[in-house]
């Protein structure tokens, strides 16, 4: 009994194994593997660099333990990682690639503590696609009373630190859905939700950047 549990197990562990592999490579098609043929300039620039390997390293070891460890859609997780190198790539210098790569692992280690449980994830669409200027909504409840809205918005890593990354943040109630502001920029958007859309509008000009349809990742 032992020996077939035995037997079992080490099988067990082998499947897990290989599918991890697969999933890596799956997963990490675009970014560097400095322990193959470099094929481009963003796969020099880190494999020079001792610092930018080990921290390539650390973010493939922090995104396989989002993938086994958190609750949040899969999909979703692999939608925002491409987001994210495309992102990083269009870095200019070695500072600006070693900024990311540690904001990446901050936010994979975040992404992996936080309860993703009362928490919906929305991805902005165009022509029924997924928006290029990749745009990422979640709704968090945080009791009966309070919802939690944030938003985040990859622009450009080259440009100065305010206008890298946009942010959205408010607090509303389900009985007040509707119409939020956003605490970021005094921005104010009237939301229309179905079950599984999200649509952010505003009449201000200056309020564009949020605004478009969403849909929900799950």
């Amino acid at each position: 009994m032992n020996s077939f549990m035995n037997s079992h197990l080490l099988v067990s562990r082998f499947f897990s194994m290989v599918c991890l592999a697969l999933l890596q490579q799956h997963v990490f098609a675009g970014m560097p593997d400095c322990e193959k043929k470099l094929s481009g300039a963003f796969d020099q620039k880190v494999c020079s660099h001792q610092e930018l390997k080990d921290l390539n390293q650390q973010i493939r070891e922090k995104y396989l333990n989002a993938q086994l460890m958190s609750n949040a859609p899969l999909k979703l997780l692999e939608t925002s990682n491409r987001a994210w190198e495309k992102y990083v790539k269009s870095c200019k210098s070695v500072q600006c690639v070693h900024r990311e790569f540690e904001r990446r692992i901050d936010d994979l280690t975040f992404f992996i503590t936080i309860n993703q449980s009362l928490t919906q994830h929305y991805i902005r669409y165009k022509s029924a696609t997924i928006d290029s200027q990749m745009t990422h909504i979640q709704l968090q409840q945080l009791d009966k009373n309070r919802i939690k809205i944030e938003g985040i918005q990859y622009r450009s890593p080259n440009n100065s630190e305010v206008t890298r990354i946009a942010y959205l943040r408010s607090y509303t109630s389900p009985d007040h859905l509707t119409d939020i502001t956003d605490l970021e920029n005094k921005c104010i958007y009237s939301l229309n939700r179905t079950d599984h859309t999200l649509e952010f509008q505003s009449e201000d000009p200056k309020c564009q950047r949020f605004v478009g349809l969403y849909k929900l990742y799950d």
